[in-house]
């Protein structure tokens, strides 16, 4: 039996980087209230101090190499880089205007970064890796433009806590939520337009996941940042809760940032894509209705590490 959401053609990264094109300006717009506490999180552990030369890989819009430049001052510098032209551009407009030094950023491979060895004393990744069907060679770039004793900090996201008090709390959450629902009904994102998205658009072409992240994701990443030669790798996790008011922004936010959502969209038919609209618009506005909430967690799995001073 073949493996749900993995086509023939297997993970394009390409394809993949293009489907943001068309809704990078909705991604910047949610993903800046879903993300910025992560990126807040990204550079604490990347320990950012002013002076660092920063890179920030799959940077998206911005929005951790905005922090990031907030950290390391005139004095230092951060660069941003995606595959994607269209996170790219919004980047750079996110920063036209800033007062002082601001970040740069470029199009660039994560697997075949364009950069001197041994430049930077951070490389940051949020939320990117999946992105990477290479991860081995990315994590060999990471280190290789590393400084020796240089910090690497990457992030996958995922919703559910590591740790058995805060993984407790979450499970006991979500079950009163069922608990409660004919009183207090909620719809949770993203599992709910998945679901819907899953059974009423078709199959897409090209595969929706790294097949290195298809099965265990986080184990597999702390493997790879180890056999990438990195010392003190440590994993964690942080992660909240954003409340949406709007059904339309609640589908807004979740069709350009989930990529099991996204890339199916882009390859529908109109009138198909536009009764999935229909469908999950009636459930949202019918659980604002009954006094209900919309509510999207959000979190990352982190996975930080050191660069050998001997290499």
């Amino acid at each position: 039996m073949a493996r749900p959401n993995v086509s023939d053609q297997g993970f394009d990264k390409s394809c993949d980087a293009a489907s943001y094109n068309a809704h990078a300006g909705s991604y910047d717009k949610y993903i800046r209230r879903l993300s910025a506490p992560l990126a807040d999180r990204i550079c604490d552990l990347a320990r950012l101090k002013p002076g660092d030369r920063v890179l920030d890989v799959g940077t998206g819009p911005g929005i951790a190499a905005r922090r990031a430049t907030q950290t390391v001052g005139p004095a230092g510098s951060v660069l941003g880089v995606d595959l994607s032209e269209g996170m790219i551009d919004i980047a750079r407009q996110s920063v036209a205007r800033w007062e002082g030094k601001a970040p740069e950023f470029r199009v660039m491979d994560a697997e075949a970064l364009d950069l001197p060895d041994t430049t930077f004393d951070a490389v940051i990744s949020l939320c990117a890796v999946r992105h990477f069907p290479n991860i081995e060679r990315a994590l060999a770039q990471m280190c290789r433009v590393l400084k020796p004793g240089g910090r690497l900090v990457v992030s996958y996201g995922h919703v559910r806590p590591i740790t058995p008090l805060p993984l407790g709390r979450y499970i006991a959450r979500r079950l009163l939520g069922k608990v409660l629902d004919p009183l207090r009904p909620q719809l949770v994102g993203p599992a709910y337009l998945t679901g819907l998205a899953t059974r009423l658009l078709p199959e897409p072409t090209q595969a929706v996941d790294t097949e290195w992240g298809d099965h265990d994701p986080q184990g597999a990443l702390v493997r790879f940042v180890r056999a990438a030669g990195f010392e003190r790798v440590e994993p964690s996790w942080w992660g909240h809760e954003v409340i949406f008011d709007s059904a339309e922004e609640f589908w807004e936010a979740q069709t350009s940032i989930v990529t099991q959502v996204r890339k199916r969209l882009v390859e529908a038919p109109a009138d198909t894509v536009a009764g999935l609209k229909r469908a999950f618009l009636g459930k949202a506005e019918t659980i604002l209705r009954r006094g209900g909430k919309l509510i999207y967690p959000y979190g990352a799995f982190y996975v930080s590490g050191t660069r050998p001073n001997s290499n």
